[in-house]
């Protein structure tokens, strides 16, 4: 889940899910709008090694560009291509967006692409727990890999109950204004999720490090 903080799946739980709708003839469908091409070139099912019987894509599909996309198995792709069910999107016949998708894709797909966002993204987790820690402030970083979230709570959150009864959005909105006026920007909701990306450098994690020290000294000083 990315759209609840980031909640990765529990050990086992999506085989379970693509046995379970094996044996019952149900389709899977992964919502990949936000791990689509962030997580692995395949997205979280290559990186789950679990493959649905549907999915859709977004976001960093363009890089930036209004754009979104469905595939999944023949059987199904088969009753778009024959017609037997209707389908329609706002940006069919979008050149521009298909540019933009085809540069983005070979970009991606040149080897070793993604071990930067992801030691970028986990060298930022970490830190940010072990400021937090040496500050001696509930807080919980969670993620996986540029894919991210800091959680003021005193514990791991695993599903929607959790966020709901243990984070601070008092703290992480007091967290958000800080590193704002410090020149960091990010998603303003607790809810939502930190991405880090192939455009950024070193030296913004390193800014983006140094700044949250402050601003979490601050959240420690007026959440007491």
């Amino acid at each position: 889940m990315a759209n609840c903080t980031v909640i990765p799946p529990v050990k086992g739980y999506l085989e379970f899910l693509r046995e379970l709708t094996l044996q019952n003839n149900i389709v899977l469908i992964f919502d990949e709008v936000k791990t689509g091409f962030r997580i692995a070139y395949g997205g979280a099912q290559e990186y789950y090694n679990v493959t649905p019987d549907l999915s859709d894509t977004a976001k960093a599909t363009g890089a930036g560009f209004p754009l979104a996309a469905v595939g999944g198995n023949k059987d199904l792709m088969e009753t778009l291509s024959l017609l037997k069910v209707a389908q329609s999107a706002t940006y069919h016949i979008y050149p521009v967006g298909m540019a933009a998708c085809k540069a983005a894709l070979e970009e991606m797909e040149k080897p070793g692409f993604y071990k930067a966002p992801w030691d970028k993204g986990e060298r930022l987790q970490q830190g940010l727990q072990q400021m937090a820690d040496d500050l001696k402030l509930k807080v919980v970083v969670q993620g996986v890999g540029p894919v991210f979230q800091i959680l003021f709570s005193d514990r791991r959150v695993n599903n929607y109950r959790d966020v709901v009864a243990h984070t601070k959005a008092d703290q992480y909105a007091t967290f958000w204004r800080s590193m704002l006026e410090r020149g960091v920007l990010f998603n303003a909701h607790h809810q939502e999720c930190w991405f880090v990306t192939a455009a950024h450098t070193d030296e913004d994690i390193k800014i983006t490090l140094e700044k949250a020290y402050e601003s979490l000294e601050e959240v420690k000083k007026k959440h007491k």
